[in-house]
């Protein structure tokens, strides 16, 4: 609400209000605290909404995303149920609405906190917190508030929680049940059903069986009148045959014969083409003479003209004429000549073409008479065809009959000879049946065998579940303590600076003395004051190195820091002494010369440091005044042990995983092999059954 900036408000012993004048924020202060345990009502804390807690911002501070409170509880009596010194409960909520809950900084869920604080009166209703006025409402509370603020205080509280958890339990199993009552109901209508079905199949088995008797009675009745039918017909076929093939042979005859006439015709036709090209040929001849003679007439009487009207011309035309007349009787000669030879042809030509006219009209007549036969041909082939198709339908079906029939007679003799064997098959059967009993039986052994292993590795998983949050806890305890020692020494300047100059890398810087020296944790004590100052200082090689980590720490600012130079510590004979503490450390043998000067004469028994004027010594047991200086390298060892551990454990989780999913497929397939052998079992005995049934 009004807290912009993480504040931090420590409640020691004897703190048991938070007064201040109005608006100083004591309501918000108390708020935080029943919010951070697991107040859920936003009324209660004064808001419109859980997220209107989150500061909203001012005019000069802008709105923050989320809000969070943390409350760190001593836990040194072990009031909490929890194996922690200091308990930190941590809630956290955004403006999303999202709220997420930490224990020891491990996330958790709001029951586990709830639950943490039942009966410490410190819950979200919780008698130890009492707001402004609230004093007034305790005083004139009715007796019922009175009895719950009793039940509070007596720890009855816890109970009455953990009755109501259970009630509600037993309410969804009432409701789990009430449903189950309505499975086992709907099952047995679906029971009814099928018995309905089973004896309707009984009725069409027994009337599937008539029917098959009926149906090879109608097939012998079938096949008799079959027997008739091809009979019959095959008396009907004779004579149509018989025809046909004597016009077939008619047929061939004339085929041969329009062959003949079709062979003679193309020859005629061959020669009339031979006679036709001679007669064009003359034809052509004849023509060319025509023409010559033509020409030469015309030229006669163009001649003759001229002779007529020109004196001087008649002598040129008269001998011309006189030149012309040989080649005109020779052309007269061959024009005769061609004549008398297309003549015969002429003649020939006309015989020729008679004669073709007459083959063309009997390859007609033929081709016609081929027609017709062909034409009663098919009308036969067609009728043979119809009967044959008729006796091979009848044929088929006499044969399908046949093969009823022969069929029936089987099946009634395999009957009549099974009923012989099928005792002998229920004996087989049953000793299937012992087998499978004992295939089931075995099954049953294993798969109680198995769900034993799972059960085990259940039982290991929530062991190492257990292990493993017991492993984070501590981690995150160490954590948190680690974390602790960390802001005590921030704010102590030497140990930044110390560790500033020992993480520095400087040449010469040899850490720590504290971090040089190994000894057991019950000498911490001892060891700090025994060696008291330089203790904590920084070991150096030489002088120059101290002058770099001076300046060093200037730069920083706020830090300061001890340095032992180890080329000037003076040189120091050892002074044995009885039970020297020197002899219980373990150090680098260039620290001898350092140790022998700072308590080479000192001894350590009985819990109690001597030297030659310095005595420390008390109790055993107790905690350095700065622990913290050593502390945060043995709570880093152990954060890695832990962190060692948690590997581990999770290794074995996952080890233990692998296995349970084996042994849960193991068990799933013992299951189905369970299922699969009662499932035979189960037909195996309703086949010894059937056979029962039959024999009977």
């Amino acid at each position: 609400k009004s807290f912009a900036d993480k504040s931090r408000l420590d409640f020691e012993p004897g703190i048991t209000c938070v007064v201040g004048p109005n608006g100083c924020g004591k309501s918000n202060v108390i708020d935080s605290v029943r919010w951070a345990i697991g107040e859920m009502s936003w009324k209660s804390l004064r808001s419109a909404s859980m997220v209107d807690i989150i500061f909203n911002g001012t005019a000069k501070r802008a709105p923050l995303n989320m809000a969070q409170v943390s409350m760190v509880f001593d836990n040194a009596s072990r009031q909490l149920p929890l194996d922690f010194n200091e308990i930190t409960v941590t809630r956290k909520i955004f403006r999303s609405g999202e709220s997420e809950y930490y224990l020891n900084k491990v996330q958790c869920r709001l029951r586990d906190i709830r639950d943490l604080f039942l009966d410490t009166g410190i819950g979200g209703e919780g008698y130890a917190i009492i707001d402004q006025g609230g004093v007034e409402s305790v005083l004139s509370a009715s007796a019922e508030q009175r009895r719950e603020m009793f039940e509070e205080v007596a720890g009855v509280s816890k109970y009455k929680a953990k009755r109501e958890e259970c009630i509600k339990r037993l309410e969804r199993v009432d409701l789990d049940l009430a449903r189950l009552a309505d499975t086992v109901a709907l099952i047995a209508e679906q029971i009814k059903k099928l018995d309905s079905e089973a004896k309707k199949a009984r009725l069409y088995q027994k009337y599937r069986e008539e029917l098959k008797e009926s149906e090879i009675a109608i097939s012998v009745c079938s096949i008799k009148e079959s027997d008739g039918l091809i009979a019959k017909h095959s008396g009907e076929l004779a004579p149509v045959v018989k025809k046909l093939e004597d016009l077939e042979a008619r047929i061939s005859a004339q085929e041969g014969a329009a062959a003949a006439l079709d062979l003679n015709l193309t020859h005629k036709q061959k020669e009339a083409a031979e006679f036709n090209e001679k007669i064009s040929a003359s034809k052509y001849q004849v023509g060319l003479l025509e023409g010559a003679i033509k020409n030469c007439d015309n030229l006669t009487n163009e001649l003759t003209t001229q002779v007529a009207t020109s004196g001087a011309e008649a002598q040129r035309g008269q001998s011309r004429l006189q030149e012309l007349a040989p080649a005109l009787a020779q052309l007269k000669e061959q024009l005769a000549a061609v004549s008398a030879e297309l003549t015969p042809l002429q003649a020939n030509y006309n015989e020729q073409t008679a004669q073709a006219q007459k083959l063309e009209n009997d390859l007609r007549a033929a081709e016609s008479q081929l027609q017709r036969s062909s034409g009663e041909l098919m009308s036969l082939v067609q009728k043979q065809m119809e009967a044959e198709n008729r006796i091979s339908l009848e044929e088929s079906s006499m044969q399908r009959e046949n093969e009823d029939l022969i069929a029936a007679e089987k099946t009634s003799q395999a009957q009549q000879a099974g009923l012989a064997g099928i005792q002998k098959s229920l004996q087989e059967i049953s000793a299937r049946v012992q087998a499978k009993q004992t295939e089931a039986n075995q099954a049953r052994e294993a798969i109680t065998s198995g769900e034993e292993n799972v059960r085990k590795l259940q039982g290991v998983r929530s062991s190492l579940n257990e292990k493993l949050s017991s492993v984070k806890s501590a981690r995150a305890a160490l954590s948190a303590k680690l974390e602790i020692i960390q802001t005590q020494g921030k704010n102590d300047p030497y140990w930044v600076g110390a560790k500033t100059v020992a993480e520095s890398g400087l040449a010469g810087v040899k850490g720590t003395l504290r971090k040089a020296l190994k000894y057991p944790a019950a000498l911490s004590v001892a060891v700090e004051e025994a060696f008291g100052k330089y203790l904590d200082a920084v070991l150096c090689a030489d002088a120059q190195t101290v002058e770099q980590a001076l300046s060093l720490l200037k730069q920083h600012g706020k830090a300061r820091a001890k340095f032992i130079v180890l080329n000037q510590v003076p040189a120091t004979s050892e002074k044995p002494a009885e039970n020297a503490l020197k002899n219980q450390l373990k150090y680098q043998p260039g620290l001898e010369n350092l140790i022998n000067f700072i308590i080479g004469g000192y001894s350590y028994q009985d819990g109690a440091v001597k030297g030659e004027f310095f005595i420390g010594g008390g109790a055993e047991g107790v905690r350095a005044p700065e622990a913290y200086w050593g502390e945060e390298e043995t709570v880093r060892g152990e954060m890695a042990a832990k962190a060692a551990e948690e590997d581990a454990v999770s290794k074995d989780i996952i080890a233990n995983y692998e296995a349970l999913s084996k042994a849960e497929e193991n068990l799933k397939n013992l299951r189905t092999k369970s299922q699969e052998a009662v499932l035979s079992l189960n037909s195996v005995q309703n086949e010894r059954a059937n056979k029962e049934r039959e024999l009977r």
